[in-house]
């Protein structure tokens, strides 16, 4: 039994899908969120840069005496998992392989497409995790770069959200905006006839309802459930869970210095109250 909180970070918002499902998973667990939104996206950033981004951010949550990390970004997770692994000591889970075991489970016909930055589409990491598991699965692999500003812009507009995700109908004309936008891009996955769709960003989790609406009748996965059910195994492997008398906090921050922001998107995100952001200058990580 382990009652110190679990860290998790994020080049944003999007980051709070993820801790969002661990709450549900692991109610007696403690977190503390950092999102690096005055440098989001990293979608566009070179590996070098995001690699130096996350083990900022690893330093900075481990001066908390965390007992696990979730990298809760893509890019992050393709760039850095696997130096961040050899350099720290902790039990370190990332969200692309929670996303492809997710995908493969899904997925009947095994044609599987992946929506995410250009970071992580250029990376391979999804096809290459998903192939690991099942060979036989064919990959559509598409770029949307422009989905994680439309998420962050949107949020900061104070658009709808509907459960944690932006509602179709009490965001009919942004709907209607974003689906002549993207059509040509959600036809080439139905063109490729792809019957999952993994979301390879965590920030796409919350234009869901928009996505389901252009591609219907398809299974869309993310990774936040299945990486909680992961971090829920390693926690209990390695005997460091929390007790059920633990008493649990959130804490959070965030690099943009509008903190009443990051609390009220936050709170419609996580779908609990944020009531205290702390500001940290990137350059003092």
């Amino acid at each position: 039994m382990d009652n110190k909180a679990i860290g998790i970070f994020d080049s944003g918002f999007g980051g709070l899908t993820v801790a969002r499902a661990i709450t549900d998973v692991l109610p007696n667990e403690s977190l503390i969120y950092f999102g690096d939104s005055q440098r989001c996206p990293y979608g566009p950033r070179s590996k070098n840069e995001v690699l130096d981004f996350a083990t900022q951010i690893t330093n900075f949550l481990l001066q908390f005496n965390i007992k696990a990390l979730v990298v809760a970004c893509n890019t992050a997770t393709a760039f850095s998992l696997s130096e961040l692994k050899n350099k720290f000591s902790i039990p370190i889970l990332g969200v692309i392989e929670p996303g492809a075991i997710a995908a493969v489970k899904y997925s009947s016909n095994k044609k599987i497409a992946i929506l995410a930055t250009k970071g992580t589409i250029d990376s391979h990491s999804y096809k290459h995790a998903i192939t690991k598991i099942d060979a036989k699965c064919k990959i559509a692999e598409i770029a949307a770069p422009e989905f994680v500003e439309l998420v962050e812009n949107e949020l900061k507009a104070n658009s709808n959200l509907l459960n944690g995700y932006l509602d179709v109908k009490t965001n009919s004309a942004l709907f209607k905006e974003f689906a002549c936008k993207y059509q040509i891009l959600f036809d080439q996955i139905n063109d490729f006839d792809a019957d999952t769709i993994v979301l390879g960003c965590t920030h796409f989790p919350i234009i869901k309802n928009f996505i389901s609406e252009l591609v219907p009748n398809k299974t869309i996965v993310s990774s936040a459930k299945q990486l909680a059910l992961d971090l829920d195994e390693e926690l209990k492997k390695l005997n460091i869970k929390a007790g059920n008398c633990n008493k649990v906090s959130y804490e959070f921050f965030t690099t943009s210095q509008n903190t009443n922001q990051f609390c009220k998107l936050g709170s419609k995100i996580l779908c609990k109250e944020i009531s205290n952001v702390k500001y940290i200058d990137p350059k003092n990580l």
